[in-house]
């Protein structure tokens, strides 16, 4: 593990109930001098109930989190180089991307989570958040499948190892806010999260609810699967406690998903996912990017750069 610097700076004040307030918190890695921080490889990070996630690290001077979910293709560079389609869309890397991310969201740790499986070495199976069949696509109907908890779990763990902190740590996460990215398949991920935050409206676990409320942004990018449906949820009953937790939701699609002739359910659910968000008072703001360009992977990809 790199040497890793932690600096807490706190100052505390004298309020009616006493507390105790972290007015200032700091991270710094310490790196070889370069343009952009190195990458760190999580092995088998341990998540909830068994769970675990090969986590992507990078970042430095964080004052967030962020979370990145990536979609099908996506995976480390020698296993997409090893791949005789793959290969073609390498630079889209997991450590590549991350880094990208990195230079989108300044000050940040940048977590990017790789999939617990790769059907046929390509198709994104996210089976630690959501139940999913052998290709990767998602079974909403279990409301409580655990992925706030695995993602919380996950996150906390992800940051003892970085900083080699102790497991009787409390909130290795130090309360910073956590911004969520779904990119293609990943967009699953975001999906499932929007059903279980029914369970913190009904206020189940205080824990998941002080997690929860540090989500101050969901970006869905491109989201898409093979499946025919539930692309993008639509039923207002639970875009209602997305609306009502969640502060910022952003959508950025390209015409390879929402254009898509042979999949035309995906542009019908994501106008009806923006149109009921609003409906509901969300704080939420959509972007169609390459709209002049015929739909293509390239520029599916190409999203990552341009949201």
């Amino acid at each position: 593990m790199r040497d890793v610097l932690f600096i807490l700076i706190t100052t505390e004040e004298q309020f009616s109930l006493g507390t105790f307030f972290i007015l200032t918190l700091g991270f710094a890695i310490l790196m070889e001098k370069s343009s952009s921080s190195p990458t760190v490889r999580l092995l088998d990070v341990r998540g909830y109930e068994g769970r675990s996630n090969d986590v992507v690290f990078c970042g430095s001077e964080a004052q967030q989190h962020v979370v990145f979910f990536p979609g099908d293709v996506q995976d480390y560079v020698e296993n997409m180089e090893r791949h005789p389609d793959n290969k073609k869309w390498k630079q889209w890397n997991l450590e590549s991307t991350a880094r990208i991310l990195e230079k989108r969201f300044p000050n940040s740790f940048v977590w990017a989570v790789r999939p617990s499986r790769y059907h046929l070495n390509t198709f994104a199976c996210y089976q630690n958040f959501v139940d999913a069949n052998m290709f990767g696509v998602p079974d909403h109907r279990n409301h409580d499948y655990g992925a706030l908890y695995h993602l919380k779990a996950l996150l906390e763990s992800a940051v003892r190892q970085i900083l080699d902190l102790p497991e009787e740590e409390e909130d290795a996460t130090f309360d910073f806010q956590v911004i969520l990215v779904g990119f293609s398949k990943g967009c699953v991920v975001l999906n499932q999260i929007i059903y279980e935050l029914s369970m913190v409206s009904a206020g189940v676990d205080p824990r998941l609810n002080a997690f929860a409320s540090r989500i101050s942004t969901m970006y869905w990018l491109d989201g898409g699967h093979s499946g025919e449906s539930n692309t993008w949820i639509t039923d207002e009953k639970f875009l209602y406690h997305l609306a009502k937790h969640v502060p910022s939701i952003r959508v950025h699609v390209t015409p390879y998903q929402i254009k898509d002739t042979t999949r035309p359910w995906i542009g019908k659910e994501q106008k009806k996912f923006a149109e009921n968000l609003r409906s509901l008072g969300a704080n939420i703001k959509v972007k169609v990017h390459f709209q002049d360009r015929d739909p293509s992977l390239a520029f599916h990809f190409k999203l990552l750069e341009s949201f």
